[in-house]
């Protein structure tokens, strides 16, 4: 007997037929048609040498794990510099001031861009192929005095290398970050400087609760990273749509987790605070230097302590730490005296760790009773008290 209703193979193919639907075989190659591969200069002899220098500029930036690319017009010249362990280095020769506008509105059209604005600033994404990823570039444009200055940060948004395991080291934070996230309600706040991870977190314990028995929502600026399983927007201010409207959208969809990209208003605030107070795991980052810093800056946006005590989790604190070269290190034993400018000691030599530059360090606090208490008291919290 066939199957009744809309699961019969026979009314989905009508259906399919009807509304012109391309079945789900065809669509994936559909999808995947639509983002071109990235290749090597020189691979396309067809293309022009604009085209080949912009994609010389993406592949070296790609093959050195560079983190964000500079294109800096300047008096004499555009220089090109990559981000590389947190700290930019020049990788190409000053190009002549001739090729500023040919390469910027490279990138603008790559991105999506109107190449004809060049007095606003723009934001716009990129994405290409490269050696079988998906890459992602958030292109980013600002005015300057000589031209039009380019940031790309790249991402790699295959989801399968998000994980706790790849990005905290450390055991103990690890399996207090794993128990906050497993929580059903309340807000997880994560704190650390631009650049320090603080999304790749998020999705990483995001990652870990994705299961088709939840509802996971994000809304961002912009969408980092792709997730199967889980519904992401993005903010677009030029027609009203911030963080706390797309939140109010997703109350009334049924939600279970959600993720904000950025708290920076009241309003967005109080409005993760009420999801979090309803029933719902709310997940969101904070720019603030400590754990406990992040409690203050609630209070300076206007939050009522008693509604961060009662919503409240915990706090993530992280920062990128360097790397110490895996192939020109030197072993070096220092004297007890530069172990005492750490606070660390002789004995403690063989507990102390370098971390490689996509590892971030953590310091995750949970908000306990006498923590609560404090905060629901107007007190400070400070770094002694969060432990």
């Amino acid at each position: 007997m066939e199957p009744s209703g809309l699961e019969s193979p026979t009314v989905r193919r009508s259906l399919l037929q009807d509304l012109r639907f391309p079945s789900s075989q065809d669509a994936q190659p559909a999808v995947e048609s639509q983002i071109e591969v990235l290749e090597p200069p020189g691979a396309r002899s067809p293309d022009t040498p604009v085209i080949n220098l912009v994609n010389q500029i993406l592949v070296e930036a790609l093959d050195c794990d560079a983190s964000d690319i500079h294109v800096e017009p300047q008096e004499f010249g555009l220089e090109v510099r990559f981000r590389q362990d947190g700290v930019l280095r020049k990788h190409f020769e000053q190009l002549p001031a001739s090729l500023i506008p040919a390469v910027t509105s490279r990138f603008k059209i790559m991105a999506d861009l109107d190449i004809a604005e060049r007095r606003l600033p723009q934001d716009g994404r990129i994405r290409r192929i490269y050696k079988g990823r998906k890459m992602d570039f958030r292109v980013s444009t600002l005015p300057s005095r000589h031209g039009e200055k380019v940031v790309l940060r790249l991402l790699d948004s295959n989801a399968n290398q998000l994980g706790l395991d790849h990005l905290i080291t450390s055991e103990r934070a690890r399996q207090l970050v794993r128990e906050m996230g497993s929580k059903p309600y309340g807000m997880i706040l994560v704190t650390g400087p631009t650049g320090s991870g603080k999304s790749t977190t998020l999705y990483a314990m995001l990652a870990e609760r994705n299961n088709p028995g939840i509802n996971i929502s994000t809304v961002e600026d912009p969408i980092e990273y792709t997730l199967p399983g889980i519904t992401q927007t993005q903010v677009n201010r030029d027609k009203g749509y911030d963080f706390s409207l797309a939140l109010r959208a997703f109350m009334r969809q049924d939600p279970d987790v959600l993720l904000v990209g950025e708290t920076r208003d009241l309003e967005t605030a109080k409005t993760a605070i009420e999801a979090a107070l309803t029933g719902h795991l709310v997940l969101t980052t904070l720019h603030c230097n400590d754990a406990p810093g992040a409690i203050t800056r609630l209070d300076e946006m206007g939050v009522e302590p008693f509604l961060v005590s009662s919503s409240l989790i915990g706090i993530i604190s992280q920062r990128l730490v360097r790397r110490v070269c895996p192939t020109c290190r030197i072993t070096y034993r220092p004297d007890p005296a530069e172990l005492r400018r750490f606070g660390l000691l002789a004995s403690q030599e063989f507990e102390t760790s370098f971390y490689r530059a996509n590892i971030t360090a953590h310091g995750a606090s949970t908000a306990a009773q006498p923590v609560r208490e404090r905060v629901t008291k107007g007190a400070s919290v400070s770094l002694k008290s969060c432990r």
